[in-house]
Protein backbone atom coordinates (compact mmCIF):
# COMPACT_ATOMS: atom_id res chain seq x y z
CA UNK A 1 0.00 0.00 0.00
CA UNK A 2 2.80 2.24 0.87
CA UNK A 3 4.81 1.37 -2.53
CA UNK A 4 1.50 2.18 -4.87
CA UNK A 5 1.27 5.45 -2.50
CA UNK A 6 4.78 6.40 -3.37
CA UNK A 7 4.19 5.41 -6.95
CA UNK A 8 1.30 8.01 -6.84
CA UNK A 9 3.44 10.67 -5.56
CA UNK A 10 6.38 10.52 -8.28
CA UNK A 11 3.96 10.42 -10.82
CA UNK A 12 2.04 13.59 -9.28
CA UNK A 13 5.82 15.12 -9.11
CA UNK A 14 6.87 14.69 -12.59
CA UNK A 15 2.92 16.15 -13.95
CA UNK A 16 3.90 19.19 -11.80
CA UNK A 17 7.21 19.63 -13.33
CA UNK A 18 6.39 19.22 -16.95
CA UNK A 19 4.45 22.86 -18.03
CA UNK A 20 2.52 21.69 -20.86
CA UNK A 21 0.33 19.01 -18.75
CA UNK A 22 0.21 21.60 -16.38
CA UNK A 23 -1.68 23.86 -19.13
CA UNK A 24 -4.12 20.76 -19.85
CA UNK A 25 -5.26 20.70 -15.98
CA UNK A 26 -5.44 24.28 -16.26
CA UNK A 27 -8.22 24.88 -19.07
CA UNK A 28 -11.87 24.99 -18.13
CA UNK A 29 -11.99 21.12 -18.91
CA UNK A 30 -12.42 17.99 -17.05
CA UNK A 31 -8.95 16.86 -16.35
CA UNK A 32 -8.26 13.72 -14.55
CA UNK A 33 -4.73 11.25 -14.68
CA UNK A 34 -5.62 7.81 -14.81
CA UNK A 35 -3.08 4.83 -13.44
CA UNK A 36 -4.81 2.39 -16.00
CA UNK A 37 -8.31 2.48 -17.62
CA UNK A 38 -9.33 0.69 -14.68
CA UNK A 39 -9.70 3.38 -12.85
CA UNK A 40 -12.58 4.94 -14.44
CA UNK A 41 -14.59 1.81 -13.78
CA UNK A 42 -15.60 -0.33 -10.52
CA UNK A 43 -13.69 -2.54 -8.89
CA UNK A 44 -16.17 -4.72 -8.47
CA UNK A 45 -17.56 -5.29 -12.00
CA UNK A 46 -15.21 -7.54 -14.19
CA UNK A 47 -17.50 -7.22 -17.01
CA UNK A 48 -15.63 -5.32 -20.41
CA UNK A 49 -14.93 -1.70 -21.18
CA UNK A 50 -17.89 -1.55 -23.09
CA UNK A 51 -20.65 -2.67 -20.33
CA UNK A 52 -18.64 -2.02 -17.07
CA UNK A 53 -19.86 0.27 -14.37
CA UNK A 54 -18.12 3.02 -13.65
CA UNK A 55 -16.29 4.07 -10.58
CA UNK A 56 -17.95 6.15 -7.55
CA UNK A 57 -14.80 8.24 -7.16
CA UNK A 58 -14.61 8.77 -11.32
CA UNK A 59 -18.21 10.12 -10.91
CA UNK A 60 -17.40 12.18 -8.13
CA UNK A 61 -14.43 14.11 -9.26
CA UNK A 62 -16.53 15.10 -12.53
CA UNK A 63 -19.37 16.05 -9.95
CA UNK A 64 -16.52 18.45 -7.98
CA UNK A 65 -15.66 19.86 -11.46
CA UNK A 66 -19.09 20.71 -12.84
CA UNK A 67 -20.10 22.10 -9.41
CA UNK A 68 -17.40 24.37 -9.21
CA UNK A 69 -17.58 25.29 -12.45
CA UNK A 70 -20.99 26.84 -11.97
CA UNK A 71 -22.82 29.33 -14.44
CA UNK A 72 -20.56 28.04 -17.21
CA UNK A 73 -22.48 27.06 -20.63
CA UNK A 74 -19.78 25.96 -22.64
CA UNK A 75 -19.42 22.07 -23.85
CA UNK A 76 -17.08 20.46 -21.67
CA UNK A 77 -13.94 17.95 -22.35
CA UNK A 78 -13.61 15.35 -20.72
CA UNK A 79 -9.17 14.97 -20.67
CA UNK A 80 -8.30 11.64 -19.15
CA UNK A 81 -3.94 11.35 -19.09
CA UNK A 82 -2.63 7.79 -19.28
CA UNK A 83 0.36 6.76 -19.22
CA UNK A 84 1.72 6.75 -23.12
CA UNK A 85 2.73 3.14 -22.54
CA UNK A 86 -0.72 1.98 -21.33
CA UNK A 87 -2.58 3.20 -24.20
CA UNK A 88 -4.83 1.12 -26.66
CA UNK A 89 -6.82 2.79 -29.06
CA UNK A 90 -9.45 -0.08 -29.13
CA UNK A 91 -9.82 0.28 -25.20
CA UNK A 92 -10.52 4.20 -25.65
CA UNK A 93 -12.52 3.49 -28.08
CA UNK A 94 -14.64 0.93 -26.07
CA UNK A 95 -14.57 3.63 -23.02
CA UNK A 96 -15.11 6.59 -24.88
CA UNK A 97 -18.29 4.56 -26.17
CA UNK A 98 -19.39 3.74 -22.57
CA UNK A 99 -18.85 7.04 -20.85
CA UNK A 100 -21.50 8.69 -23.92
CA UNK A 101 -23.72 5.95 -23.63
CA UNK A 102 -23.94 6.00 -19.49
CA UNK A 103 -24.57 10.30 -19.12
CA UNK A 104 -27.02 9.99 -22.13
CA UNK A 105 -28.94 7.35 -20.21
CA UNK A 106 -28.69 8.93 -16.80
CA UNK A 107 -29.57 12.49 -18.16
CA UNK A 108 -32.78 11.12 -20.10
CA UNK A 109 -33.71 9.08 -16.93
CA UNK A 110 -32.96 12.01 -14.85
CA UNK A 111 -35.17 14.37 -17.09
CA UNK A 112 -37.67 11.79 -17.46
CA UNK A 113 -38.03 11.95 -13.41
CA UNK A 114 -38.50 15.80 -13.00
CA UNK A 115 -40.95 15.54 -15.26
CA UNK A 116 -42.57 13.04 -13.98
CA UNK A 117 -42.62 15.09 -10.72
CA UNK A 118 -44.03 17.77 -12.45
CA UNK A 119 -46.91 16.02 -14.26
CA UNK A 120 -47.89 14.58 -11.09
CA UNK A 121 -48.09 18.27 -9.34
CA UNK A 122 -49.91 19.62 -11.96
CA UNK A 123 -52.15 17.11 -11.92
CA UNK A 124 -52.41 16.99 -8.23
CA UNK A 125 -53.20 21.04 -8.34
CA UNK A 126 -55.62 20.95 -11.17
CA UNK A 127 -57.45 18.36 -8.80
CA UNK A 128 -57.27 20.11 -5.85
CA UNK A 129 -58.57 23.84 -7.76
CA UNK A 130 -61.63 21.36 -9.10
CA UNK A 131 -62.46 20.07 -5.55
CA UNK A 132 -62.68 23.76 -4.43
CA UNK A 133 -64.63 25.38 -7.10
CA UNK A 134 -67.17 22.70 -6.74
CA UNK A 135 -67.19 23.32 -3.16
CA UNK A 136 -67.72 27.01 -3.80
CA UNK A 137 -70.43 26.62 -6.85
CA UNK A 138 -72.50 23.78 -4.14
CA UNK A 139 -72.34 26.63 -1.63
CA UNK A 140 -72.75 29.24 -4.01
CA UNK A 141 -75.99 27.82 -5.62
CA UNK A 142 -77.59 25.76 -2.78
CA UNK A 143 -76.84 28.37 -0.51
CA UNK A 144 -77.16 27.93 3.51
CA UNK A 145 -78.28 24.08 2.95
CA UNK A 146 -75.27 23.28 1.33
CA UNK A 147 -73.36 23.98 4.50
CA UNK A 148 -72.78 20.51 5.40
CA UNK A 149 -70.01 19.32 7.12
CA UNK A 150 -69.08 17.05 4.26
CA UNK A 151 -68.55 19.97 1.97
CA UNK A 152 -66.31 22.03 4.47
CA UNK A 153 -64.23 18.93 5.32
CA UNK A 154 -63.37 18.26 1.67
CA UNK A 155 -61.89 21.99 1.44
CA UNK A 156 -58.54 20.75 3.66
CA UNK A 157 -58.06 18.09 1.03
CA UNK A 158 -58.11 20.47 -1.92
CA UNK A 159 -55.99 23.47 -0.31
CA UNK A 160 -53.64 20.29 0.60
CA UNK A 161 -53.57 19.25 -3.23
CA UNK A 162 -53.21 22.43 -4.48
CA UNK A 163 -50.33 23.69 -2.18
CA UNK A 164 -48.62 19.97 -2.71
CA UNK A 165 -48.87 19.67 -6.60
CA UNK A 166 -47.07 23.23 -6.32
CA UNK A 167 -44.54 22.12 -4.51
CA UNK A 168 -43.85 19.26 -7.07
CA UNK A 169 -43.57 21.91 -9.03
CA UNK A 170 -41.61 24.18 -8.04
CA UNK A 171 -39.67 22.74 -5.10
CA UNK A 172 -38.86 19.22 -5.24
CA UNK A 173 -38.03 19.41 -8.63
CA UNK A 174 -35.67 21.83 -8.32
CA UNK A 175 -34.29 19.50 -5.99
CA UNK A 176 -33.44 17.49 -9.03
CA UNK A 177 -31.82 20.26 -10.84
CA UNK A 178 -28.04 20.31 -9.97
CA UNK A 179 -28.14 16.42 -10.54
CA UNK A 180 -29.84 17.29 -14.12
CA UNK A 181 -27.39 19.84 -14.87
CA UNK A 182 -24.50 17.42 -14.07
CA UNK A 183 -25.83 14.62 -16.17
CA UNK A 184 -27.11 17.02 -19.66
CA UNK A 185 -23.15 18.98 -19.37
CA UNK A 186 -21.72 15.13 -19.32
CA UNK A 187 -24.49 13.88 -22.02
CA UNK A 188 -22.84 16.45 -24.14
CA UNK A 189 -18.57 16.49 -23.24
CA UNK A 190 -16.20 15.40 -25.90
CA UNK A 191 -13.37 12.83 -24.34
CA UNK A 192 -10.05 12.81 -25.15
CA UNK A 193 -7.29 10.24 -23.99
CA UNK A 194 -3.96 11.51 -23.66
CA UNK A 195 -0.62 10.06 -22.52
CA UNK A 196 1.93 10.97 -20.32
Amino acid sequence: MENLNNKKDEKAREIKELPEKNELIQQKNISLIIDTYDDIFSDFDPRPYDERALSDDFLEECRKFIRYSKGTEKKFELRIQIPKDLRNMNDESKIRKRLREYFKRRYTEKLDDVKKIKRTGITWGVFGVIVLITIILIIHNFGEKSEILFLRVLEVPSWFLIWEGMAKIFLISKDKQPELDFFRKMSDLSIKFLGY
